[in-house]
């Protein structure tokens, strides 16, 4: 009785679980029935033969041990299809992951090329321009930049230099 409240208790039971363990409780009230006739028949006759005995208690272990194997049965069938199910699932996290992950790779490139060019391009004018000034060609008009960070600055200061330098 209390292996079958124990098993009731550790999870949901199915229809088909409570039938073999309604079987079980039947079985142990018949198999104590049998091992209360036979320790009766023990007692009024200490002789008796075992073939006797065992005729006495009609295979009683038997129904008990069928339901518990059928239970077994059922608990293996049942782990794994949560195993399968399990499984599916983490295949199915890896693949997201997979997928999200080259989403931020992408992405990372994506802003790494932006972020490049934003710093490569204001760079290569300076220098285009600063290889003019070295051809003497100090015509030129410097673009001038409003922004704050270092690359506006020098070319602030190039726009500057050109204008002094260029012959008036």
């Amino acid at each position: 009785n209390q292996i079958v409240s124990d098993y009731q208790a550790t999870n949901a039971v199915s229809q088909e679980e409570q039938q073999l363990l309604d079987q079980i409780l039947t079985a142990t009230k018949e198999y104590r029935a049998a091992m209360a006739t036979l320790a009766d028949l023990r007692s009024k006759n200490p002789n008796i033969a075992i073939a006797d005995l065992d005729k006495a208690v009609k295979g009683a272990d038997k129904p008990i041990a069928a339901a518990l194997g059928q239970l077994q049965d059922l608990t293996k069938q049942n782990a794994l299809a949560q195993s399968t199910a399990v499984t599916h699932a983490l295949k199915a996290a890896y693949r997201e992951i997979l997928v999200l992950g080259a989403v931020i790779v992408v992405i990372s490139i994506l802003l790494s090329l932006a972020i490049t060019r934003a710093v490569t391009r204001p760079v290569q004018y300076v220098a285009t321009m600063m290889e003019k000034m070295a051809e003497g060609d100090f015509s030129i008009a410097i673009d001038q930049n409003d922004g704050r960070d270092e690359l506006a600055s020098l070319q602030r200061s190039l726009g500057t230099m050109v204008g002094k330098l260029a012959p008036t």
